[in-house]
């Protein structure tokens, strides 16, 4: 179909019916009564006898997202006249695909920032919010895809692909997490990088779900009528887009194609009102979806910047508190079943004050979002030791290793020791595969959670078939004895 044969079908903007509103569930899956509990006033949600009960007063923040692929090839007039467009929509997030040559100012003009790492490949695919609404609190650039092997050894990056992220947080304290992302096309020598690229965005979009709801926009080459749609990578990481949502289509190419999308998840987060393309003069058309994000507030992080020398009374009261309980995972669920324990584990770390001390051990600690919740502790004044069995690491982990330290006599150190779990068989403290201890997280002293997977990225993907069973103490008694034993591996007394 040419581009004139779209062009009434863009103008009249297919509208879809708004997608019925699925009874909002908090973002965990509780084994046993007890469990943590945050007041219902705070937006919160309160964990009782293996339900989860949506709380009061959840926030609703609309959003117009945008997807829009703007030819690299094109003129700069012609690039420019498709930025009316795009801007027109007046967009609250924009996911660009084919820019990484094109003005940062423009893309991101005055009352927008934007993000993407400079590079032919890197800042390909940036991701652009609206400063008014939103606030950049995490971000990142995130390879999908290399080199075909039968290419490896010649010039050029055929197949080099990144997709860029941010996490987002507003006023009312919601957190969204937003990935842009352009999937190698489908020609003779990258149409076997689709499944690849599908894998590690579905591995970025469970780590940055444990933060919070996540949308995913770009150009896959992938049709969506074809044989290459495989949108279960996605899904198994909690992903669905919104032409499954709403149960409409409509092409973004002009050779008559469905291959640019929007993925959101959970889509209990969400409300999908509608989405609709519109023509460009690029060879793709942008999709225009009007959202309603769900979700409750997350727990803000202590204030960086207070005086914990100042009066109690004229401080602001830590909003989340936490009870004894049992958190276990559902392996094989979705992405919310999936990393129940590992969103405790965060919103225990994001609660912790400054002066307070979080104290890690687990043979393997990985995961962009939980090793920058531990460094963003740090520097808001908390203390932070880490023990690990892993020698080989990562730069995250290297970079955390660099701001705690590794002498263990101080109050930050980055440790490693490799017989300090039951699992190695002749360690030296019988520990479990993660033990997480927080001298005060939020409102609640004595924080201990003793778990039974470890903190890699496995346990969070379908792959992994144990349940992770995570069980929450808040009596000294039971802290002290943790961390004591917490302690002997490095050989330290209490």
């Amino acid at each position: 179909m040419t581009v004139d044969g779209l062009a009434g079908a863009s103008t009249s903007r297919l509208r879809a019916a708004t997608v019925a509103l699925v009874a909002l569930v908090a973002s965990a899956a509780i084994a046993a009564p007890g469990g943590p509990v945050i007041d219902a006033s705070q937006d919160a949600v309160s964990l009782v006898d293996g339900d989860v009960m949506a709380a009061v007063g959840a926030t609703e923040q609309p959003i117009t997202f945008v997807q829009a692929n703007i030819n690299k090839d094109m003129r700069v007039a012609k690039f420019d006249k498709d930025l009316v467009k795009v801007f027109a929509e007046r967009p609250d997030i924009i996911t660009f695909n084919e820019v990484h040559n094109r003005d940062s100012a423009k893309l991101a003009p005055e009352g927008y920032e934007i993000f993407r790492t400079p590079g032919p490949r890197t800042g390909w695919a940036p991701v652009v919010w609206r400063t008014d609404a939103w606030t950049a609190i995490d971000q990142g650039t995130w390879k999908i895809s290399g080199k075909p092997k039968k290419l490896r050894n010649t010039p050029g990056m055929t197949g080099v692909r990144y997709a860029n992220w941010v996490t987002l947080t507003n006023a009312e304290g919601q957190v969204l997490s937003v990935i842009s992302a352009h999937i190698a096309p489908n020609s003779r020598d990258t149409a076997g990088l689709l499944v690849p690229s599908l894998k590690r965005l579905a591995t970025l979009a469970t780590e940055l779900g444990a933060a919070g709801p996540v949308v995913l926009g770009g150009d896959f080459n992938m049709g969506l009528r074809s044989s290459r749609y495989k949108p279960r990578y996605l899904t198994e990481a909690g992903l669905t887009s919104t032409y499954d949502v709403l149960g409409t289509s409509f092409p973004t190419h002009r050779g008559g194609g469905t291959i640019d999308y929007v993925f959101l998840g959970p889509t209990s987060e969400f409300e999908v009102d509608e989405h609709y393309p519109v023509l460009l003069k690029s060879d793709h058309r942008m999709i225009v979806a009007h959202l309603r994000l769900r979700s409750s507030a997350a727990e803000p992080p202590a204030d960086p910047g207070s005086d914990p020398d100042t009066d109690s009374e004229t401080q602001e009261k830590p909003a989340v508190s936490f009870s004894p309980g049992k958190v276990t995972t559902t392996p094989r669920g979705s992405a919310a079943e999936r990393t129940v324990v590992r969103r405790m584990q965060l919103k225990a770390i994001r609660a912790t004050p400054a002066g307070a001390a979080i104290h890690v051990a687990s043979d393997r600690i990985r995961g962009r979002v939980l090793l920058d919740a531990l460094m963003k502790a740090k520097e808001r004044g908390a203390h932070v030791t880490v023990i690990t069995a892993e020698k080989r690491l990562n730069a995250r982990q290297q970079a955390l290793r660099a701001m705690l330290g590794t002498k263990k006599s101080a109050s930050d150190y980055f440790v490693i020791r490799k017989r300090a779990w039951r699992s190695s068989g002749r360690g030296v403290a019988k520990l479990d595969p993660t033990v997480l201890l927080i001298s005060q997280a939020g409102a609640t002293p004595a924080y201990g959670m003793v778990a039974t997977s470890n903190m890699g990225r496995a346990p969070l993907t379908k792959r992994y078939r144990k349940r992770t069973k995570a069980t929450i103490s808040t009596d000294g008694g039971t802290y002290d004895t943790l961390y004591r034993a917490y302690l002997a591996v490095i050989g330290r007394g209490y």
